[in-house]
């Protein structure tokens, strides 16, 4: 508290410095990010939780229909129905992922990255999407500075920008990439709601129609396009994901008539070592077995899909609509593996699962969701929570998780 005092100090200081015009500016752009930043928050926790209720769903439909699929003769037009039926919910489950994408805290497969390097490799790419009539320059600084984050979010997040600027362009115009490595002070952190220190900035510009301040305030909401029917409204609110969970910062500049550029502020890295693990080889794995599982989940359906897929592999299985009753059975039963939801009312499955380890430690546990928070996480084993199985999952990832944690 007493750091953040002082820090809070420092920064009235030099805003009293500052000319009453620039200090009014100065707390103008400070209070439209934190209110963008608070409005977004709020908006991210509603469409994670209507993702996990609809990821519920999914997961119902996506299980009976493999089941029917291996029930059915290959060659049958009942066959068809079913894999259709499992094809579309898929296509479902990558809708909900660009909303959880949205809310997420924490990036799920971040790296090292350099942004200029990524930037060469899609430029082909990207003057294909921008056509002959969108001209495509980048303004990349040398000896850019790495920075730690998940490249396919970046790729997706810089083809989704410059969709939005060509479409903004009426004629002939020019799309500008540029990157550059910027040390933020107190006044600029705090503008920002960023730490002091250095960021690799990424800015893309355009010479298109602009936008008004309404338009400014709204563009990365979920679902919110200025495209009509032609737009979902989920491209601008990704990038705004994306760049929360990469530890940054956007900032939107923009007029009628006078284009746009919205830059992005990252921390650089500077551990200089890559985190990432390589990559396990694929092995198959027997999924059947004979040990007793214990389901866990405030949807009945899931339970039931759940424990018939595990019947037919030869598990004996148990069910519970709540966590109280779940540990009611742990008391009577000799239960192997808890397979737990995540969001359940009254104690939720980071707190079942706190429970079960310190009552019965050679219970396995694999928790489920269709969309988590940070809540209890810091009571949580580390490990259970990287190992979380997002909703819907396939019969096939089910089994498979469930016979190596049962193996190990």
């Amino acid at each position: 508290k007493l750091e953040e005092q002082n820090k809070n100090l420092e920064i009235e200081k030099e805003l009293l410095e500052l000319k009453v015009e620039e200090r009014a500016e100065v707390e103008r752009q400070a209070e439209e990010i934190l209110r963008r930043s608070q409005k977004m928050e709020s908006m991210g926790k509603l469409t994670g939780g209507i993702a996990h209720d609809y990821n519920n769903m999914l997961n119902v439909i996506l299980g009976y229909a493999e089941l029917l699929e291996d029930a059915l003769d290959t060659k049958s037009k009942l066959n068809k129905y079913a894999k259709e039926i499992c094809e579309a919910t898929e296509r479902g489950a990558r809708l909900t992922r660009k909303l959880l994408d949205f809310s997420k805290s924490k990036s799920t497969d971040a790296d090292v990255v350099n942004i200029n390097s990524v930037l060469l490799g899609e430029q082909n790419i990207l003057e294909k999407t921008l056509t002959a009539r969108v001209e495509l320059r980048l303004e990349l600084a040398e000896d850019l500075k790495p920075v730690w984050m998940d490249v396919h979010d970046l790729e997706n997040a810089v083809l989704n920008m410059v969709i939005n600027a060509m479409h903004a362009i009426e004629n002939n115009g020019c799309v500008t990439i540029s990157t550059r490595n910027e040390s933020l002070n107190k006044l600029d952190a705090h503008i920002l709601q960023l730490e002091i220190g250095d960021y690799v900035v990424m800015s893309i510009s355009d010479n298109g129609c602009g936008m008004d301040s309404e338009t400014r305030e709204r563009i990365f909401e979920p679902f919110y396009s200025t495209k009509g029917e032609q737009g979902t409204g989920l491209g601008l609110s990704q990038v705004y994901g994306f760049v929360e969970r990469s530890g940054g910062a956007i900032k939107v500049y923009s007029e009628p008539g006078n284009g746009s550029r919205i830059s992005m502020y990252f921390p650089c890295y500077t551990n200089g070592v890559d985190a990432r693990s390589n990559e396990a080889e694929e092995i198959t794995v027997d999924v059947h077995g004979n040990e007793s599982v214990l389901i866990v989940d405030d949807e009945p359906a899931i339970v039931s899909l759940c424990g018939e897929i595990l019947e037919q592999h030869g598990y004996r299985v148990f069910g519970a609509a709540d966590s109280e009753q779940a540990l009611s059975i742990l008391e009577k039963e000799d239960i192997n593996l808890v397979l737990s939801d995540v969001i359940m009312p009254g104690i939720n499955g980071y707190q079942l699962a706190v429970t079960i380890q310190e009552k019965y430690p050679g219970i396995k546990i694999q928790l489920a969701s269709g969309f988590t928070d940070d809540r209890n996480l810091d009571v949580l084993d580390e490990e259970l929570h990287n190992n979380l199985l997002y909703k819907p999952y396939k019969a096939k990832d089910l089994l498979e998780r469930i016979r190596k944690l049962l193996d190990m």
